[in-house]
């Protein structure tokens, strides 16, 4: 790719930014807590939470057994680096955004979240993303309501829903616990 053409690229990629956070904070403005809109995004939280909290024992299942085999010998298992996500596979794309505004949601808003990181040296503590303590919550601005007081909002939920000002809470709506799936990816010797 030209230079001239790595310009007009970035100034696209800003574009379509620019139109999906504007998309974002007008949906955000309009949208109406209705109990039965506040009862499905209580429950697509919480099914967050529990597929975040799956996800995490599945990498320390695979960090157990990747040190097991180093224990053992098995010089590939000595050094690695576990990545873990859970991905949004929509199964229809969004009605309102074009294909190029569906693709940087796609690439800036979930599927651009790492949740899990494990090495043959640690592994994050559960706590730093999933927040299940009584103290740590991340309740901010959209979710930062008395009826989500005691509804734990993970880092992931916070971050895709607030921070990349991608998803709406009236995408929120339409998503379905089975669209989101766990995506894992193992390096060895990443230093190399």
């Amino acid at each position: 790719m030209s230079r001239i053409e790595e310009n007009f690229a970035e100034k696209d990629s800003e574009k379509i930014r620019q139109e999906v956070e504007e998309r974002f904070f007008r949906l955000n403005k309009a949208f109406i807590w209705t109990p039965m809109n506040t009862e499905k995004i209580k429950n697509l939280i919480l099914e967050i939470n529990r597929k975040m909290n799956s996800l995490y024992d599945k990498v320390q299942i695979l960090k157990q057994d990747f040190d097991s085999g180093a224990e053992k010998g098995i010089e590939l298992y000595k050094d690695y680096i576990i990545e873990g996500s859970l991905l949004y596979e929509p199964h229809q794309d969004l009605s309102d955004v074009t294909p190029e505004q569906m693709q940087y949601l796609s690439e800036y808003g979930i599927k651009g979240q790492r949740n899990i990181y494990a090495s043959h040296q640690k592994i994050e503590d559960r706590a730093n993303q999933l927040f299940l303590g009584k103290d740590v919550n991340w309740n901010t601005d959209i979710f930062d309501r008395p009826e989500f007081k005691h509804i734990p909002v993970c880092y992931y939920v916070n971050s895709v829903f607030f921070q990349s000002k991608t998803y709406s809470l009236q995408d929120m709506l339409s998503m379905e616990n089975d669209e989101f799936k766990y995506h894992i990816e193992v390096y060895f010797d990443p230093e190399s």
